[in-house]
Formats: C-alpha cells, structure tokens, sequence
C-alpha cells in the first residue's frame, strides 16, 4: 500500500478500524479478523479500483484464501457514506446487509416522487 501512498490512517479510515491496529497486523502483532480485513479489502477496492490487486494480495497474506465478492448493494451504493458506515459496522454480515437494506428502503420512501407530473397543491385554488 505504500506505493499507492496510503498511510496507517487512511487505510484504517478505508476499513473503519483503528490505525493502531493497522500498525499490529503490520508488525505482525496479532492477524487480522475476517470481518475487519473484509471491510479494509472492499475499501480498498471500492475507493482506489486501480488497486484491487493489492487488496485481494492482503487478504491472501492473512491466510484467508481468496477474497470473496463484495455484495453487489453494497458495490452499487458505495457512494453513500451511510452504507459505508454500515458496512464497516462489527457486525455479521447479514446483519450489516440487513441495516443496508432497511437504511435504502427508508431512504426510496422518503425520497420526492418524480414522475414528471407538476404539484399543483401550492396554487391558489380561488
């Protein structure tokens, strides 16, 4: 990650994890836990694309085998700093892509209709 000039701080920031536990696995302190490798990884691969090697390269270093694929609502909503923060969560991943999906259910039902219809409600009826 270093060539792509990433310090401790942003890859923590890209994982929702503390940097100080991006300095132990890097020191080899303790080994990464699954869920948090995972939300680094997709991070990685969401945010930096050009680097989706390393990211799949980190995964394997930490003896996990090959990175599985990232859910395809949470690929497609990335953009959404609520999704991220629910994906990054220390949760199973069902349950994180239960809060995902509620989260955009309740966004799609408050959102202003747009039909191409005018509202006629605000003018003067008399």
């Amino acid at each position: 990650m270093r060539r792509a000039e990433l310090d401790n701080t942003s890859l923590a920031r890209l994982g929702g994890i503390h940097r100080t536990q991006i300095t132990r696995w890097l020191r080899g302190d303790s080994r990464p836990d699954h869920d948090k490798l995972r939300a680094l990884c997709d991070g990685v691969r969401l945010t930096y694309p050009e680097l989706s090697h390393l990211a799949a390269d980190l995964w394997r270093a930490a003896g996990y085998g090959e990175q599985p694929p990232l859910p395809e609502v949470v690929r497609d909503n990335w953009g959404d700093k609520t999704v991220q923060g629910f994906w990054n969560l220390d949760l199973p991943e069902a349950e994180r892509l239960g809060h995902i999906d509620l989260y955009l259910l309740r966004r799609s039902e408050s959102a202003p209709a747009d039909d191409g219809t005018e509202d006629d409600s605000s003018e003067d009826a008399g």
